[in-house]
């Protein structure tokens, strides 16, 4: 048929076309498409935004860059403090390992035992002073400098102390505290404790084996973990503890995410055995599980 175009597969195409005095039909329609007069006329006759609309809009959308931009700068923040962190807590580490090594030994022979401790005095040491390392093998973070004091500035470099609690082996509650995100993040992995596991506490004249015994989340206010005879408040206490307190949960201080562990064992350092090498219960004691 002259003027029109069938395809070659002898089927009925959806439309077939026209071209009649440069205008084209739709036959299968029966309709005129639109011009481009009357295309133009649809478009201006679409409805435009309003002046506040567009505000909106582009305020809007300055907030969700504003609030990109924001994440970004506190994940590098944070990034970057926890890296500077761990680098002055290493150095840390690092001077009190050489401290430790020129520290007076006693003569007597190695004697470790559970009712034992540390000869050093809570009470004379000036707070922020750094006095000891802690290693839980778990954790595998390695040695965490210990430091005298609970405030923000002590736990900004490592773990805190409980002034008024004994020291590492000595009868009674050695309570520490550390961040659990934040900073070098000390005990990011309080939760991971299993049960028997090691939390070795190193200090000038010895060193102190505890075991993982339980934990518990409480309130913030709920110092009773604190106590001499753990969560027994006015108790006289018979026994050698530690206590590990992180926040609780994640990124929150809403809570408290409480260890207790036992004492096992005191090692003293001793001129025959100054060091972890010379130790073999030290040595056991830091393996990873």
């Amino acid at each position: 048929m002259a003027g029109r175009h069938r395809t070659d597969t002898g089927s009925i195409p959806y439309a077939e076309t026209v071209y009649d005095s440069g205008e084209f039909n739709d036959i299968g329609q029966g309709s005129e498409l639109p011009t481009r007069r009357q295309r133009r006329k649809q478009r201006n006759a679409r409805p435009r935004r309003s002046a506040a609309s567009r505000f909106f809009g582009v305020f809007g959308e300055l907030l969700v860059t504003l609030g990109v931009v924001v994440l970004l700068f506190v994940s590098w923040q944070v990034w970057w403090v926890t890296q500077e962190a761990t680098h002055a807590s290493q150095e840390v580490v690092n001077e009190l390992g050489r401290q430790f090594s020129h520290a007076p030994r006693s003569t007597a022979p190695a004697t470790p035992g559970a009712a034992k401790g540390s000869s050093l005095q809570s009470k004379t040491i000036p707070a922020g002073t750094p006095f000891g390392l802690v290693t839980v093998p778990r954790f595998g973070n390695g040695p965490q400098p210990i430091l005298q004091g609970t405030a923000i500035a002590q736990l900004d470099q490592g773990v805190g102390h409980e002034p008024k609690s004994v020291m590492p082996g000595q009868i009674g509650n050695f309570a520490t505290a550390g961040h659990r995100d934040t900073y070098s993040h000390p005990y990011n992995k309080i939760d991971a404790f299993q049960p028997n596991d090691a939390i070795v506490v190193e200090v000038a004249d010895g060193w102190a084996i505890y075991r993982y015994a339980k934990h518990r989340i409480v309130d913030p206010k709920q110092v009773e973990v604190y106590a001499p005879v753990p969560d027994q408040p006015g108790k006289k206490p018979t026994e050698a503890w530690m206590t590990l307190i992180a926040c609780e949960p994640h990124w929150t201080a809403q809570r408290r995410w409480v260890v207790h562990a036992k004492l096992e064992l005191w090692v003293p350092r001793t001129s025959a055995a100054p060091t972890v090498e010379t130790n073999p219960q030290v040595q056991a004691a830091l393996r990873a599980p």
